[in-house]
């Protein structure tokens, strides 16, 4: 009896190291997302917005919205083409792209849409 408790407890601390490793992961992936292509795809939304919204408060207002969560970083990035779903795959991050979009869609920017139609609709 003693040996099935213990094998059971060693499942468990096994299961939560596993747990933990892909925490990191994950969390490495955000700060990959907030230090690496948060800048890229902030310019170039910058950069595309109109002449009467260039005042520096504008401008600043726009930088603290898109950082503001790492969904919306990943929603700009793959809005502009700065990452696809090819690249995101070949690297292992496409399934922490999914996740983060289902726990951070609240925080989602309702006028991007980032989707592209289904050549089976079209």
């Amino acid at each position: 009896m003693l040996e099935v408790v213990a094998s059971m407890a060693l499942l468990v601390v096994i299961f939560m190291i596993y747990q933990l490793v892909r925490a990191r992961r994950f969390n490495a992936f955000k700060d990959w997302l907030n230090n690496e292509i948060a800048p890229l795809a902030v310019e170039k939304h910058l950069s595309s917005l109109p002449p009467e919204q260039q005042t520096d408060a504008h401008l600043e207002a726009t930088k603290m919205y898109w950082s503001a969560y790492s969904v919306r970083v990943l929603q700009l990035a793959l809005h502009y083409e700065i990452l696809n779903q090819e690249s995101l795959q070949k690297a292992g991050k496409w399934r922490f792209c999914q996740h983060l979009y289902f726990i951070q869609k609240q925080y989602l920017n309702q006028q991007l849409n980032t989707s592209k139609p289904s050549k089976a609709l079209a």
